[in-house]
């Protein structure tokens, strides 16, 4: 059930160590629970027109990499973008963005890339192959500055853009 708290026992699956880089490998606690996971950079979203008809723009791409920073305001990931209220309910947040990047893929399509520290309720929830890719929150004008923001993240197994990576 989602809505239980687990316990990280065992060794995660061969899908979330390919999630996981190699130098930030996971760390367990004394009680062998998992700590401190931090992946490797997963293209989140990718330049163009989205399966629903919006455009994600390069400019937009770029914006949010150079811009996004935790301690201005911090993207949590969410279960296919609805944030609940109680920290152990269905709907809890499933973990953070901590840095994000654009770059061009090997087609020459403009993607941003994040680095995400997600829950152990997150791996367990992937490990069982749900809600494996990832849907992007963003803010067109965040804070009237004009720029792109990304303000939250969701993991569902329906995206809009094209070319998100399965984590």
């Amino acid at each position: 059930d989602m809505a239980q708290i687990i316990s990280w026992l065992i060794a995660p699956s061969p899908h979330i160590n390919n999630l996981l880089n190699s130098t930030h490998a996971p760390q367990r606690s004394h009680r062998g629970h998992m700590s401190k996971l931090i992946s490797k950079f997963v293209t989140i979203a990718r330049a163009g027109k989205t399966i629903d008809g919006r455009e994600i723009s390069a400019n937009q791409i770029d914006q949010m990499a150079a811009d996004y920073s935790p301690k201005t305001y911090g993207a949590r990931i969410w279960n296919e973008h609805i944030r609940g209220v109680l920290p152990e309910g269905e709907f809890s947040a499933l973990g953070d963005v901590l840095s994000l990047k654009a770059e061009n893929d090997k087609e020459g399509n403009r993607v941003l890339k994040a680095q995400l520290a997600p829950t152990d309720k997150l791996m367990k929830i992937n490990k069982e192959r749900q809600k494996v890719f990832t849907s992007i929150e963003m803010a067109p004008d965040f804070a009237g500055s004009g720029k792109a923001y990304l303000v939250g993240l969701a993991v569902t197994d329906t995206p809009a853009s094209l070319g998100t990576e399965m984590l």
